[in-house]
C-alpha cells in the first residue's frame, strides 16, 4: 500500500512539473540506463557505449527521444506531454 501511496506522490510531482514547462520549447531527454543481463542482451552496442563513457569521462547516454508538443486534457485539468522516441523495433512512436 505505501509503494502505491508513493507512486501516485511521484506521479502528482512529475505532472506538476509537466504543466510548468513552456509549451513553445522542445525537450530533450536522454536516459543512462544500468548494466544487466537483459540489456546486453537486447543491445550488445550498450556495453561498448558504457566502456567508452567511462574512458573518456564524459556522460553516457543510452537513449534519447523529445517533448515537442503538449496537449490539454480537458478531464483531468493537466497537460499531456507528447513524448517522440525512435527503436529499431518499432521504428517512431509517440507516446505520453
Amino acid at each position: 500500500m505505501k509503494k502505491n501511496l508513493d507512486i501516485l506522490k511521484k506521479f502528482k510531482n512529475l505532472q506538476e512539473k509537466i504543466n510548468n514547462l513552456d509549451k513553445n520549447k522542445i525537450y530533450l531527454i536522454y536516459f543512462d540506463y544500468s548494466i544487466c543481463f537483459k540489456n546486453l542482451y537486447h543491445s550488445p552496442l550498450m556495453l561498448s557505449t558504457k566502456f567508452l563513457s567511462f574512458i573518456t569521462g564524459k556522460k553516457d547516454i543510452d537513449h534519447v527521444c523529445h517533448i515537442s508538443r503538449f496537449v490539454f486534457d480537458n478531464e483531468a485539468g493537466n497537460f499531456e506531454a507528447k513524448v517522440f522516441e525512435a527503436g529499431i523495433e518499432r521504428g517512431m512512436e509517440e507516446n505520453t
